[in-house]
C-alpha cells in the first residue's frame, strides 16, 4: 500500500499573500471590487501582489538624500515647502500616500492603471501641493518630484514639469548615477556599439506603455532599465520573474519532501507517542523565504525544515515530540 502524504504549498502560499492583502492595505476580499483575487491562481496572484503593494512604499522611517541637481534647481526653492514636509515624512516613518498618485486608491482592483516608470525604472514621482486637513491627497501640482525609495532610504532626484517626456526622461538615471552610483541599477549590454533607430524620451514613453521593451542609451551606454524592461502586459520583467522564481521553488521543495515520503513517514512510526500508524500525513507550509521553509503535518504536527542554499536543498529536518532527524545534502557543483 501507498504511503498516504500529500501537500499543497501553491494553496497554502496563495493563503498568505491574500492574508497580507487584506491585512496590511485593509481590503475586504469580499467586496465586488476584489473577490476576483480569491479566484486567481498562486502565481498570478502573487505577480498581481508584488505589482500593486509596491506602488505604496510601507510606512517606516527613512534617511533621505538630495541630489545636487535637485538642490540647484530654481524649482526647488519655489517648492521647498512641500519637499521639507515630505522630507519630514519619510525621516518619521509616516505613509507618502497623499502625495502619490490618486491611481494607488485602485490597487488590487481588476483594473488598476499601471505605474509605468515605477514597473519599468523603479523610480517614484510625487506631488508638491498643499496637503489639507482630513484630505486624502495633496493638491495635483505641474511639476512633480521624482525619486527612488528603498525600504532604508529615499533618494530625491529632480523635479520635472508633469510632461510625457518626463516620465521617461533618461537625465533622471544620469542623476541618479552621478550622486548615488550604487543606486544606478540598469543592466549594461556589453558590445553594442549602436542601435538601428535611437528614440527620444517622448518615444520611449510611447513604447514603454504599448508593453515594447527597448534597449536604453545611456551617455552612449547601452543597457536595459532596471526591472530588466516592460513585459507585454505593462508590468515588471523583475516582477514576472521574481513570481515564476517563487511559484518554482516552492514546487521543487514539495517535490523534495514528496519524493522523501518513506524517510517521514517511518520517522514519524518510530517516534510517535499514539503507537500506531497515521492514516494520512498532510503537510501545511508554515514558513518560506529565501533561506527556509518550514511545513507541518496537521494530524501529527510533525515539522519538516528544508535549509537551502543558492536555491540548493542542504539540509532536511523532521521533528516530532522531541525527537529529531537530519538529514544533509552536498551542493551540486561539490
Amino acid at each position: 500500500m501507498g504511503i498516504n502524504i500529500d501537500a499543497n504549498f501553491e494553496e497554502d502560499y496563495k493563503q498568505f499573500v491574500l492574508l497580507s492583502i487584506q491585512k496590511y492595505f485593509n481590503i475586504d476580499l469580499n467586496n465586488k471590487n476584489y473577490s476576483y483575487l480569491k479566484e486567481l491562481k498562486p502565481h498570478d496572484l502573487y505577480f498581481k501582489y508584488l505589482s500593486d503593494s509596491k506602488r505604496i512604499p510601507p510606512a517606516n522611517p527613512r534617511k533621505v538624500h538630495l541630489s545636487k541637481e535637485l538642490k540647484d534647481n530654481k524649482l526647488y526653492k519655489i517648492y521647498q515647502n512641500s519637499i521639507e514636509n515630505i522630507i519630514s515624512n519619510f525621516e518619521q516613518g509616516n505613509t507618502i500616500r497623499p502625495f502619490l498618485n490618486k491611481d494607488v486608491k485602485h490597487i488590487f482592483k481588476q483594473n488598476c492603471p499601471k505605474d509605468y516608470l515605477l514597473n519599468d525604472w523603479d523610480l517614484y514621482h510625487l506631488h508638491l501641493g498643499k496637503l489639507e486637513k482630513n484630505a486624502k491627497f495633496c493638491t495635483r501640482t505641474k511639476d512633480v518630484l521624482f525619486c527612488r525609495i528603498t525600504p532604508t532610504d529615499v533618494y530625491l532626484i529632480q523635479i520635472l514639469n508633469h510632461s510625457k517626456s518626463s516620465f521617461a526622461c533618461r537625465k533622471l538615471l544620469t542623476i541618479l548615477r552621478d550622486n548615488w552610483i550604487e543606486q544606478y541599477n540598469v543592466h549594461k549590454l556589453n558590445g553594442i556599439l549602436s542601435i538601428e533607430k535611437e528614440f527620444s524620451d517622448c518615444e520611449y514613453r510611447e513604447l514603454r506603455e504599448t508593453g515594447i521593451t527597448t534597449i536604453l542609451n545611456i551617455d552612449g551606454e547601452y543597457c536595459f532599465s532596471p526591472n530588466m524592461g516592460i513585459a507585454s502586459s505593462g508590468d515588471s520583467s523583475k516582477d514576472v520573474q521574481i513570481a515564476m522564481r517563487q511559484l518554482n521553488t516552492l514546487n521543487i521543495l514539495q517535490k523534495h519532501i514528496l519524493d522523501n515520503r518513506k524517510i517521514i513517514y517511518d520517522f514519524i512510526i518510530r517516534c510517535n507517542d499514539w503507537h500506531k500508524k497515521p492514516n494520512k500525513i498532510y503537510l501545511k507550509l508554515k514558513r518560506i523565504d529565501e533561506n527556509i521553509l518550514i511545513a507541518q503535518d496537521i494530524y501529527s504536527k510533525t515539522i519538516v525544515e528544508l535549509k537551502m542554499n543558492n536555491q540548493y536543498i542542504v539540509e532536511m529536518c523532521i521533528r516530532i515530540n522531541k525527537h529529531s532527524c537530519t538529514i544533509q545534502y552536498k551542493l551540486e557543483d561539490e
